[in-house]
């Protein structure tokens, strides 16, 4: 049994390849205000009152969410990433 258990203290999960650990972002963007969720981060990037506007969702397994709101017109939303493990068993 304890050598089953060294195993799983000595197994090291893959690396992520160097060009997925990026998200771009157009020049000149700007960060209007950082909020913590239950399962990660909400980055404002265009907004005037915090409920329309744009953001990305940084999720803590590594997706990576991108939404446009508006009052008028229908939603933008699409992922910018899928999680690390989707990533690692690619």
């Amino acid at each position: 049994m304890s050598r089953l258990i060294e195993g799983f203290a000595s197994y090291k999960e893959p690396d992520i390849p160097p060009d997925k650990t990026l998200v771009g972002m157009p020049i000149g963007t700007r960060l209007h205000r950082v909020y913590r969720l239950p399962h990660g981060w909400r980055l404002w990037l265009a907004t005037n009152d915090f409920r329309y506007g744009t953001f990305i969702e940084l999720f803590d397994d590594g997706r990576v969410l991108h939404c446009t709101t508006r009052r008028d017109e229908g939603d933008d939303i699409f992922w910018v990433r899928p999680s690390d493990a989707t990533i690692r068993n690619q």
